[in-house]
């Protein structure tokens, strides 16, 4: 979550969805002027343990974001997965179509 777009309290984002947060990659906090963030973890060690292992979690004071975490057991969540990819694409149009009635934030 480091590009400063997700830092700036002025700029709105209405969704972010990942697939496969690393334990070895940044673990900044979601900021609160994200409103809805999606993320697909695995524990699965193949093809190399802890890789897509890492939950995102909220920044500290964050009570604005909806935060939706979802497990799978494969090796690269989301390759493959209709089920996974599927339930990304409902809430990305449910997303979209909302970010009409979404609060301005000053």
């Amino acid at each position: 979550m480091s590009p400063s777009s997700l830092r700036n309290p002025k700029h709105v984002i209405q969704g972010i969805w990942g697939f496969q947060a690393s334990e070895y990659g940044a673990k900044d906090g979601i900021p609160p002027n994200v409103l809805f963030a999606q993320l697909t973890s695995s524990d699965n060690p193949i093809p190399f343990p802890r890789l897509g292992s890492y939950r995102w979690v909220k920044a500290t004071g964050n009570t604005v974001t909806n935060l939706y975490l979802n497990t799978v057991n494969d090796p690269h969540p989301g390759d493959g997965n209709v089920a996974v990819q599927n339930k990304y694409l409902a809430e990305m149009r449910r997303v979209i179509a909302a970010a009409g009635q979404a609060p301005k934030v000053a």
